[in-house]
């Protein structure tokens, strides 16, 4: 379907780019390709915005870099096209609405983080195992441990130090018991 719109758009087939993994996979190398074929006086023409980045903020790098090589997009679903003055005013209010919504969410996390300061909590998410259970998964390895905590594997790192760090108080204190008795 999209690649029949593009077609019908006037594109060549030759310059079409498409991805044959799946739109979150991290490696992209067609729209790497695309990117480096870029060229002065081209017109990108995309599906849907979507396509250019999984992140506002990876669309408006993406078009930044398309403008500095002289090159300007078009959108078949979307009125975004820079070769107009109009559609790169949508793609500037646009860009100030992301923007603003971005600034808005960490408005709203520092506030929460303030309030729960004043009333004597920590902020961000509550544990989903204690440093016993974290410290079992972790002899399993660290992804395997990850996986069956059902954690991300940076997480459940930070995990394992916390717990590692709890171990290690609770074993000086125990030590330290240990020796006033004698």
């Amino acid at each position: 379907m999209q690649i029949d719109a593009l077609l019908k758009a006037g594109v060549h087939q030759d310059d079409i780019f498409y991805e044959t993994a799946s739109g979150a996979a991290k490696r992209r190398p067609q729209f790497d390709a695309m990117m480096k074929d870029a060229r002065e006086g081209d017109v990108i023409v995309f599906w849907k915005l979507d396509r250019l980045g999984r992140s506002v903020r990876q669309v408006l790098d993406t078009i930044a870099k398309l403008d500095a090589k002289g090159a300007r997009i078009r959108c078949l679903t979307q009125p975004i096209d820079t070769t107009t003055p109009l559609g790169r005013l949508i793609l500037v209010i646009l860009a100030a609405v992301a923007e603003m919504e971005r600034e808005l969410g960490l408005e709203r996390t520092r506030a929460g983080l303030a309030r729960a300061r004043s009333e004597g909590r920590k902020g961000g998410s509550t544990a989903k195992h204690g440093h016993e259970a974290i410290l079992e998964f972790a002899k399993l390895g660290q992804r395997p441990g990850a996986r069956a905590a059902k954690m991300s594997v940076p997480g459940f790192i930070k995990a394992l130090a916390r717990a590692r760090k709890w171990f290690a108080e609770k074993e000086i204190a125990r030590r330290a018991k240990r020796k006033r008795k004698t």
